[in-house]
């Protein structure tokens, strides 16, 4: 009885026994699993954690590669520009020393000038042009312009016509020249005035009388006032004409502080091909001295010695070379070597100078 009650009661242990471990079992079992589903929604969020940090990363890779590229583009072109500068300095080095050898040249040619100026009976002085034929003022100051507009008022004959010189226009006046100068504290002007005049004939044609009229003032009393003046008339063509000076130049060629002025004159009235008359005059202390003389025109063979050949059985040739008036006559030689001088500078006129 007592051996059975035992076997029973181990029974019973036996079975609460296994009962706590099967109990035991499950819950460990329900427990891993519910772990397990943790771990794996960990690692799911870890995975889309990595794959969106990766596709952050990749694209801010790209932005940086993006950004890389164009400081890369922008460097090239900054290294582009550096090396056209340096391509440019380098040829306004070269420019600079090739002016610079050019400066020397002429400081040169300059020295040897003045070296045979100061060998030279004579000396040129110095001025400024004011106002000439071209259209552009050298000098626009207020107080210059002042003075052209007095010139103006005071010489012009005809109203002033700034249109292209042509014939059937009215009669008109024109400044063509100022040129400025000081002797001593004195300023002194010499003022070129054109006048043309167009002289009406049977059929209503016209054709122009043209003069230039020069004068020479000394400023006086607030005001440049005419000590002197000259002109030149071109009696009226019916072809091509013109009456122009071309050149001025002052000198002191005796060294006497009193200044001699020249102007060299062109003028002609032509159809076709021959010279034009020059005049070369010298104004000093009251005196005008004229020398007439003719261009030569060279690609025509048109020169002093076929001057000379065809009027050299005229008793009146219409054709002058180096011809002074008797006041020219009388005085030093060096201002006819002068006057001569500046004819041959003038030689082929303003037209045939200009176009060599």
């Amino acid at each position: 009885m007592k051996l059975t009650i035992r076997i029973r009661m181990n029974l019973r242990i036996i079975q609460l026994t296994f009962l706590f471990f099967f109990a035991n079992s499950l819950t460990w079992g329900q427990n891993k699993k519910e772990q397990l589903e943790r771990m794996k929604s960990t690692i799911d969020s870890m995975s889309n954690y990595l794959i969106f940090s990766n596709k952050r990363f990749e694209d801010s890779l790209f932005l940086e590669r993006l950004k890389s590229a164009k400081q890369q583009e922008i460097i090239k072109d900054q290294m582009e520009q550096i090396n056209l500068i340096q391509e440019q300095n380098e040829f306004l080095r070269f420019q600079n020393i090739t002016l610079l050898e050019e400066l020397n040249s002429l400081k040169k040619k300059l020295d040897e000038i003045s070296f045979k100026k100061d060998s030279m009976d004579y000396s040129e002085k110095q001025y400024f042009t004011l106002l000439n034929d071209e259209p552009t003022l050298i000098h626009q100051s207020k107080e210059y312009r002042e003075i052209i507009k007095d010139f103006k008022k005071r010489f012009l004959k005809y109203p002033e016509n700034n249109l292209n010189e042509q014939f059937n226009v009215p009669s008109y006046s024109k400044l063509t020249e100022v040129e400025i100068w000081w002797e001593g504290n004195t300023s002194c002007a010499l003022t070129v005035v054109k006048d043309v005049k167009m002289i009406i004939e049977a059929g209503n044609d016209a054709f122009p009388e043209i003069s230039l009229t020069y004068y020479v003032l000394r400023f006086k009393n607030n005001q440049f006032e005419k000590e002197f003046s000259w002109q030149k008339k071109l009696d009226p063509c019916h072809l091509d004409s013109e009456n122009s000076n071309i050149k001025f130049q002052i000198t002191d060629l005796n060294k006497d502080g009193k200044f001699e002025i020249w102007c060299v004159n062109e003028n002609y009235c032509k159809g076709g091909i021959q010279p034009s008359d020059l005049f070369i005059y010298l104004y000093q202390n009251g005196e005008l001295y004229t020398m007439k003389s003719a261009t030569n025109i060279p690609d025509f063979d048109i020169n002093d010695e076929q001057i000379k050949e065809w009027t050299k059985d005229e008793e009146d040739p219409f054709l002058r070379i180096n011809e002074f008036d008797s006041k020219f006559l009388s005085i030093s030689n060096v201002y006819r070597e002068y006057a001569i001088r500046l004819r041959n500078e003038n030689i082929l006129g303003e037209t045939l100078r200009k176009i060599r």
